[in-house]
């Protein structure tokens, strides 16, 4: 199936062990890796399209679990490549005020276009949330999904954004399709 995601029926997986394969399959990195930070064109893409912005705030547990998981990426900043154009795109959870001068916050991305970056919006955010990428190939089972009476297996064909909501076992998930940032599904565990 062409597309960002390819599904299959499979056996039932217990959602709770996502995170435990996800960390099973990530690569390691050296030690005292340098953290991401973005460069000076996505920063300035960024200022441009939210003047005033700043990253959104994140449990200090948080950031302890990403530093332990990988340490080059933070509860909102990841670096992937989501459009699977071979080139390296960043994902950002950030706060601003709207033009009314309310505060917001908003999942985007900044997708990298020659020697520049294109900021493409991908979701609200809003309290303590905390970002993840699923990198091209990982798995999921979503066990119930539009009637089906068996489970089905997604594998990401991009690597896919993930923004869970700390504290809670709820998560959203996006991937790249058609020119947009899509929502897979909402995950609620029970």
């Amino acid at each position: 199936m062409q597309g960002p995601l390819c599904r299959t029926p499979t056996a039932v997986l217990m959602l709770r062990t996502l995170a435990v394969l996800l960390l099973a399959t990530a690569p390691v990195l050296a030690q005292d890796a340098e953290p991401i930070s973005l460069p000076a064109a996505a920063d300035s893409a960024l200022s441009a399209a939210f003047p005033g912005w700043h990253y959104a705030p994140a449990y200090e547990e948080a950031v302890a679990v990403h530093r332990w998981y990988d340490e080059r990426n933070w509860p909102w900043l990841w670096e992937g490549d989501f459009d699977r154009d071979g080139l390296t795109d960043y994902v950002s959870h950030i706060a601003y005020a709207d033009t009314a001068g309310s505060p917001r916050e908003s999942v985007v991305t900044l997708l990298q276009r020659g020697r520049g970056f294109s900021v493409v919006f991908v979701g609200v955010g809003g309290g303590h949330q905390t970002l993840w990428v699923l990198p091209r190939g990982s798995e999921l089972v979503q066990e119930e999904w539009g009637g089906l009476d068996k489970p089905v297996l997604w594998r990401f064909e991009s690597d896919a954004i993930q923004l869970a909501y700390d504290g809670k076992p709820a998560s959203e998930i996006w991937v790249w399709h058609d020119g947009r940032f899509v929502s897979v599904f909402e995950l609620i565990e029970e």
